[in-house]
């Protein structure tokens, strides 16, 4: 199951070379908000009908924002 194979990679479990996308926003995420931030779920209801990605980020002011961003 794709969504199995994704999640697993998320976590860290898997060399997968497929889902760079996600991948690469889950990195981007943890970076900017921590470790502990990132993508949280990845769910769909089949084939063609959409899938849903749960983020959870740090609640930051915009000056906070700004200097993480800015650290990258």
């Amino acid at each position: 199951d794709n969504l199995i194979k994704i999640r697993e990679k998320l976590e860290g479990n898997s060399n997968d070379k497929s889902s760079f996308g996600l991948m690469n926003v889950h990195q981007r995420l943890r970076y900017v908000f921590d470790g502990a931030y990132g993508i949280t779920d990845i769910e769909s209801a089949g084939e063609n009908a959409g899938t849903k990605i749960t983020i959870r980020i740090k609640a930051l002011s915009v000056q906070d924002l700004s200097s993480r961003i800015n650290k990258s």
